[in-house]
């Protein structure tokens, strides 16, 4: 039973004091469990001195313990429990409302203990004070603090209903002006039903009721919430899609429009500078741009060098200017804004708090580190520390020129899909890396089909009917007459293709395959014969991932095939019959040169460096086109983002998933050993429904398949 508890820590002067706060809520995402808030709370000190001041009790507002919620949880808890007790036939629905009926017990327990409720905005300004935003069952709080004091400065409480959309005008607002006057709000527009929602943003007053003092006109604020406050004028970005974004300026306590700014990407954060001349913007792909006002010209840099299309970046910049910190993907890193250079702060360790264990099963908390700039100095708090960190890039190791234009500044990699892959691995500066990419190099075949129809149920000698031994999906399989139809739980397996290896090498030379032969591949059920409905099609596969631990007998199989061997078209009348798939017949299509993602355990056991992992990202994106078809070897394409072979070489779906802890490392060295022989996508033609639109994983070892030994291989699912 784990709880999260994400971590902020915020400055409250310029001279290094902090707020460090565990526990922030999202009201977006729906609470149907009870938080186990045992080490939520808040704490206020300085930078460099040791001790800290506990302020839980002024900042967060008291849960106390409630039967009736407890009741409410475990009615929640008996329902799940009796549909799984009456649910048959779905061994993984069942687990689902298991663990749905474990979790609301949980709740109830928690719900009996003393509790806090966890605040939704939290935010600080220069004078020592910061503003905290809680919702409770009932009411809508607004709580100004003085930090140094433990003074509450004013309170205000809301009475609202569940639902209603008042609540995150008070619960939900944006940012604080540094001297803690105004709040930023952001306040919903519902306009013509067929129009989209829009917003504008408030300026709201601390010392009245938090009234409106000035509101803006909708068209200047971003539906995101992108707003920082400067000294005297506060910042909105507006993003539309198909033409970047604007970024409006606008007087404190006026709300009058200063200036606009017109950016070609949408940023994902923003950042103002003590004196209002520097704008900072967090962008996609680990980017940040600043604009300075006062030269008017633009400045990009590329702190996150490693950073993938979609991986957006955070940003703080220091008081003076002269430095800024970003994060994307748990990195941290810091530049400066003097020479251009940037550094990794390195990933912060998650704090892990043990607790009691629940009907047997371990409870803990997870406590998420943060890195803040607190005026012109950084402080890490991570695993029950807070730290100084050296905002001086020239400090520390791998620093490097991380602004555009600048001398030094990292060229990017230009590579040709039709150079040797030598040649493409020395265009992208990773000659040292050779030996262990050629060896994760994989050659691969798309795998392209077409619906047979009834005639692909028939056999060879009937006209139009598929050739023997030819690539198919689905329909009846073709083996020699001394292999047996392959069985799992007393039943025969679910057919699901067969590839002739003559005609895989004639489109892909280089496949790392026999040049003759037929690879069929087959898959079990644990239920009964499924019909063609997709609700209970989409079970198929799960079922046998997750329940059929590989030690035992696995569920599926691989069958090789050796060139010149007799084979026939194997109908089944038995009953139960397998699962049957509609016959497809195929093609094969080389793909270009198909490297891991950089994602994927085996990049990631090769521990690059920041610019090689950045020059391995350039390199693939040139040579790689998003594939949605069947692959024959290769890599896969992932859906989720998680590495599938961490999965097969654990054998389970029980994969540790902190990067750090040796358990993982070890597991990601293992994993190195295993490749993808092949990839099923859902398809209509055959009728494979994989999930949700999901992809179906075949992996084999390196040397099992140079010994063309198919007997040990290893499946995986990803919706």
């Amino acid at each position: 039973m784990d709880t999260y508890l994400e971590t902020q820590l915020l400055p409250i002067d310029h001279m290094g004091g902090y707020l460090l706060l565990h526990g922030v809520t999202n009201l977006d995402v729906s609470k149907s469990y009870r938080e186990n808030t045992e080490h939520a709370g808040a704490a206020t000190g300085i930078l460099g001195e040791s001790r800290a001041t506990d302020i839980t009790n002024l900042l967060f507002e008291p849960r106390p313990a409630s039967e009736h919620s407890a009741e409410d949880h475990l009615a929640t808890a008996l329902r799940q429990q009796q549909s799984a007790d009456l649910e048959e036939g779905d061994p993984q629905l069942v687990r689902y409302m298991k663990e749905c009926a474990l979790k609301g017990r949980y709740s109830a327990a928690v719900a009996r203990t003393d509790q806090l409720w966890l605040p939704s905005s939290v935010g600080s300004a220069g004078d020592g004070s910061v503003v905290v935003s809680t919702l409770t069952d009932n009411q809508s709080i607004v709580r100004h603090v003085h930090c140094k004091s433990q003074e509450t400065l004013s309170e205000y409480r809301f009475k609202v209903k569940p639902g209603d959309p008042k609540i995150k005008e008070y619960c939900q607002w944006l940012s604080v002006t540094p001297d803690s006057n105004l709040l930023i709000n952001k306040i919903d527009l519902r306009l013509a039903q067929k129009q989209p929602p829009q917003v504008r943003c408030e300026e709201r007053s601390l010392a009245g009721n938090i009234s409106t003092v000035s509101a803006t006109d909708p068209i200047l604020i971003s539906r995101a919430g992108l707003v920082a406050c400067g000294a005297k004028v506060w910042v909105s970005c507006s993003a539309y899609d198909d033409r970047g974004s604007v970024v409006s300026l606008l007087e404190l306590g006026t709300g009058r429009l200063i200036e606009t700014i017109k950016l070609a990407n949408a940023p994902t954060s923003v950042a103002v500078s003590a004196d209002d001349t520097k704008l900072l913007f967090g962008m996609s792909s680990g980017r940040a741009w600043l604009v300075d006002r006062s030269t008017g010209k633009m400045r990009k840099f590329t702190p996150h060098i490693g950073s993938a299309k979609e991986d957006c970046t955070s940003v703080q910049i220091s008081r003076s200017g002269e430095f800024f910190v970003s994060e994307s993907r748990g990195q941290y890193v810091v530049t400066s804004l003097e020479d251009g250079t940037s550094a990794s702060l390195g990933e912060p360790k998650v704090q892990i708090q043990e607790g009691k264990p629940f009907e047997g099963h371990p409870s803990r908390t997870k406590i998420t580190p943060s890195i803040a700039v607190l005026g012109d100095r950084i402080a890490c708090w991570e695993d029950g520390e807070i730290s100084e960190l050296t905002s001086t890039p020239g400090d520390l190791e791998d620093h490097f020129v991380s602004e555009a234009g600048r001398k030094g500044a990292r060229k990017p990699v230009r590579v040709n899909r039709k150079d040797p892959i030598e040649e493409t691995l020395r265009k992208a500066r990773l000659d040292d890396r050779e030996a262990n990419l050629l060896e994760l190099y994989s050659p691969s075949a798309t795998v392209n089909s077409k619906k047979l129809g009834k005639r692909g149920w028939s056999q060879p000698e009937v006209a139009h009917a598929p050739a023997l031994g030819a690539s198919r999906l689905g329909g009846w399989p073709d083996l020699p007459a001394q292999t047996e139809w392959p069985r799992s739980n007393g039943r025969p397996m679910a057919f699901l293709a067969q590839l002739n290896l003559a005609e895989a090498c004639s489109a892909q030379p280089d496949l790392r395959l026999p040049k003759q032969g037929l690879l069929s591949f087959f898959l079990g059920c644990l239920d009964e014969t499924y019909t063609k409905d997709p609700d209970l099609r989409e079970r198929f596969m799960v079922d046998i991932v997750q329940d059929n631990p590989v030690a035992n007998d696995p569920g599926w199989a691989v069958l090789y095939t050796a060139d010149g061997s007799s084979l026939s078209r194997r109908e089944l009348s038995e009953t139960p019959l397998p699962e049957l798939f509609d016959p497809s017949l195929v093609k094969f299509k080389a793909v270009g040169k198909s490297f891991a993602d950089v994602r994927s355990a085996h990049i990631e056991s090769l521990g690059l460096s920041a610019s090689e992992r950045a020059d391995y990202i350039e390199m693939t994106n040139q040579l790689q086109r998003s594939n949605e078809n069947h692959q024959l070897l290769g890599h896969p394409t992932l859906i989720q983002f998680t590495p599938p072979e961490l999965f097969v070489a654990k054998g389970s779906d029980d994969v540790p998933f902190d990067r750090q802890s040796a358990e993982y490392k070890k597991l990601a060295t293992e994993a190195f050993d295993w490749t993808l022989l092949l990839q099923l996508t859902s398809d209509d033609h055959a009728d494979f429904v994989w999930g949700d639109a999901g992809n179906f994983y075949f992996y084999i070892k390196r040397s099992d398949l140079a010994d063309l030994d198919f007997s040990d291989t290893r499946i995986f699912f990803e919706n």
